[in-house]
Formats: structure tokens, C-alpha cells, sequence
């Protein structure tokens, strides 16, 4: 990991360099279109994309997530090579220095604790140290300095540097993109309220011997600081690198999968951030274990509204189209003043069910997640939204993400069985 030696946390600074980047950006653009009328937007960000890694790898926060934003909503216009750079990003291979970071730490706690200085994980909102305390290993992870203050203020000047840069398709309407990254933000950098999550999953997936939660050590937690045990394994990003069979593979990937119907049919609340640092792979004697490393992007919904997104899945599944159309409109998903294009919507959700059409299915082999995620500009344009629960951007993006980690795992599995397992729970 590369290291920080000076993180922006001032308000003003922040504002200062997106204020550059989009200054650069639009200059680039300036200077293309005068050369020619048939410049190319791909062509500058990519002669770009390096300078924005830079930049906004330094900033954490809301502006780490722009990354995210644009390798997942710009693909019609990014070319792989471009997104591959872009989620470096998401790699959060970048660290602040332990200079910065050891001052957040209460003075008395350092006598009663040592902490290894290079972190083990560095994301948007914090980063993860070893910290051994009476003879036991624990997981500290300590909040950027300025990320919560500076939320609102990076949301705001993240939409203008994107219409100023104009990088994101023109039907994408920035201002709910923003709002969700601005209530995510806002919940993710709320601690206690993790902490509160942490305990809640530990104990309602006590019975699952496949998943296994870290204890928290609240002694060592407070608003900015989250310890809990440590648990050793390899995150599903190295996957490639690990001697794993296609007979384990697919049974991680059972797992996993039962763990979404496992939040949607009986916890009810759902952790919607599927970022591949968010689980570990944990051997056991038993066979391979899911550890669940985060739970600051948990979710609560409505018990009406879960009942009838549950509805929902079960009629992509069955391709029962009148059923599907019924429940979206239920949700409030579809406007009722403006007309949408329903053959596509139908389309969009068979690419969801096609999982669930075969005994068997191929996650290894197959470009679902992709075309979920293309399909999103497109979606925007021809789909007139209603006004669904904010709940449902989040549980919409959750799908797309499980299937993308079934798809790195090269899951061979039946979607179809495991979902039947919850189907008396409707």
C-alpha cells in the first residue's frame, strides 16, 4: 500500500482541489473540441484517469467514492482499460500515515495496547491496525480525521465536478446518485451505530455455522474508533492466488448467496455494501467460513416494503410477469403520471432472474453483473421512476454486488434450490 503522508481534511482544501480537477477536465475538453468536432470524452478521461486516482486517493471520504461512481455508472462511455485504473480506487490501496492517525487514539488507551503502525486495510472512511492487547490480537479501526464534518460540503462539490466535467451520462440524475452517497456517508461514519449492527448480526447468525462475525471489544470503541477480534483469512479479491477447488468455490458461493435470502426472509435488515473487503474466506476444520467484516451500510427496512421486494425476487425467479409488474407498481417504483418502457424493464429484470432458470449455473462464465450494471444509464432513460422507498436503490445494488462476488468466486451453484429454501417465509 502506498502512504499518505498528508490527508486533506480541511473543508477548504478539499473544495480547493476538486475545484482543480474539474478545471483541468475542462480545459482538456476545451482544447479537444478546438482541435476537432469529433473529439472523444474516452479519449480525455483516459489520458486523465491517472491524475483523478491521484487525487482523489488522497481524499478520502465522499470523494473516494467517486471511483466507485464512475467505474460503475460511467461504463457505456469508459474503456476497460479506463475502469480497471479507476478501481484502484476501490483496491483502497492508499494509507494515511501513522503520524496522523495515532492522535485519534485516547492517550490512556496507548499504554494498554500495541499497535502496529502499518495498517492491514485502508478504505474511504477509515483504515484497519493490529492492535495486540493483553496477549490477544484485535482489529482497530480508526475514522479518518474531518471525513463526517466534510461529508455534505464533498457531496456538493462531487455533483459539480461531475456535470462540469460531464463524465456520467446525461439521463443519470446526479442529484439522487448524490443523496444516496450522502446518507450512506452520513451512516457509515456514524460508529456507534456500526457497533449497534456488529452486535446485531453476531447474534442473529449465531446458528449459521458459515458465517462468522467479530466480537466487538467495546472497551477500545467509542465514535471514531470500532475494535473488535481479529479474525484471520484472505479477502475474495486474492482469490486467485489461494489453492481452493471448484468443489469449495462452489460452496462458498452457496453460502454466500444464502446469506442475501438469509437477510431479506428472516433478519430482515440487510448490510448493502458488497465490497470484496468487506468478507474474508476463513479456513476451518470443518471447511471454509465467511467472515463479515463491515456493517456501517446496514439497512432497515420497512417490514411492508421487505415483504413485497421479497415478492419481487420470487417473481423474476418464476418469470411471472404479472406479478412482477404488479408488485413494482406495490412499491411505487413506477410513475403514475409518465409512461415507462415496460418490454425493457421486463428484459432488465430477466438478466436478474437467469440465475434462477437452470439447475445449474455458471456464475464463473457468465457477464450477468456487467450487464445488470450497463443497463443502469439505459434504465435511467427509459424507466419512469416513481417514488419507491429509498431502501431500494440500496437492496437493488446489494443484488448486483452478490452477483458479482459469485461471479469472482466462478460459483458453480443452484440459485434456484437455495432460494426455495426460503420460500414458506413469504
Amino acid at each position: 500500500m502506498k502512504r499518505i503522508n498528508k490527508l486533506k481534511s480541511n473543508i477548504i482544501s478539499r473544495q480547493v482541489t476538486i475545484a482543480k480537477l474539474a478545471v483541468k477536465l475542462g480545459t482538456a475538453i476545451y482544447r479537444a473540441r478546438k482541435k476537432k468536432d469529433d473529439f472523444s470524452i474516452k479519449e480525455i478521461l483516459e489520458s486523465q484517469v491517472t491524475t483523478l486516482v491521484e487525487e482523489l486517493g488522497i481524499m478520502k471520504g465522499s470523494i473516494m467514492k467517486a471511483g466507485q461512481m464512475l467505474s460503475l455508472y460511467g461504463a457505456p462511455i469508459l474503456s476497460n482499460n479506463a475502469q480497471k485504473i479507476l478501481r484502484i480506487l476501490e483496491d483502497q490501496s492508499q494509507y494515511v500515515s501513522w503520524d496522523q492517525m495515532r492522535h485519534l487514539i485516547p492517550t490512556e488507551w496507548h499504554s494498554k495496547m500495541k499497535t502496529e503502525e502499518i495498517p492491514i486495510a485502508a478504505a474511504s472512511i477509515g483504515q484497519v491496525h493490529k492492535v495486540h492487547i493483553e496477549g490477544k490480537t484485535y482489529a482497530m479501526k480508526i475514522q479518518y480525521p474531518g471525513v463526517r464534518k466534510a461529508v455534505k460540503s464533498d457531496v456538493r462539490n462531487l455533483k459539480l465536478f461531475l456535470k462540469a466535467a460531464r463524465i456520467l451520462p446525461s439521463e443519470l440524475d446526479l442529484d439522487a446518485v448524490g443523496k444516496e452517497i450522502q446518507t450512506m456517508l452520513e451512516q457509515e461514519t456514524n460508529y456507534k451505530l456500526e457497533v449497534k449492527n456488529t452486535e446485531f448480526f453476531k447474534e442473529r447468525l449465531e446458528s449459521y455455522s458459515s458465517y462468522i462475525v467479530p466480537a466487538v471489544c467495546k472497551e477500545f470503541s467509542n465514535d471514531s474508533i470500532i475494535t473488535t477480534e481479529f479474525l484471520e483469512g484472505f479477502s475474495i479479491k486474492h482469490l486467485d492466488s489461494i489453492d481452493i477447488s471448484q468443489q469449495e468455490r462452489n460452496k462458498i458461493g452457496e453460502d454466500f448467496l444464502r446469506l442475501l435470502f438469509i437477510e431479506l426472509f428472516e433478519i430482515e435488515k440487510v448490510q448493502s455494501d458488497v465490497h470484496l473487503g468487506n468478507y474474508l474466506i476463513i479456513r476451518s476444520e470443518s471447511g471454509f467460513k465467511i467472515g463479515l467484516l463491515d456493517f456501517g451500510a446496514t439497512k432497515s427496512p420497512s417490514k411492508s416494503f421487505i415483504r413485497d421486494y421479497r415478492k419481487m425476487i420470487m417473481s423474476i425467479a418464476k418469470c411471472d410477469r404479472e406479478e412482477f409488474f404488479k408488485t413494482m407498481r406495490k412499491l411505487n417504483y413506477l410513475s403514475k403520471t409518465s409512461e415507462t418502457n415496460e418490454e425493457f424493464l421486463w428484459e432488465y429484470a430477466m438478466i436478474l432472474g437467469e440465475p434462477f432458470q437452470n439447475e445449474i449455473y455458471d456464475f464463473g462464465s457468465s457477464d450477468i453483473s456487467q450487464r445488470i450494471f450497463q443497463e443502469i444509464p439505459k434504465f435511467f432513460k427509459e424507466i419512469s421512476i416513481g417514488n419507491p422507498p429509498t431502501d431500494a436503490i440500496f437492496l437493488d445494488r446489494k443484488v448486483g454486488g452478490v452477483f458479482f462476488v459469485l461471479q469472482k468466486l466462478g460459483a458453480k451453484i443452484n440459485p434456484k434450490a437455495i432460494l426455495q429454501e426460503f420460500k414458506q417465509k413469504l
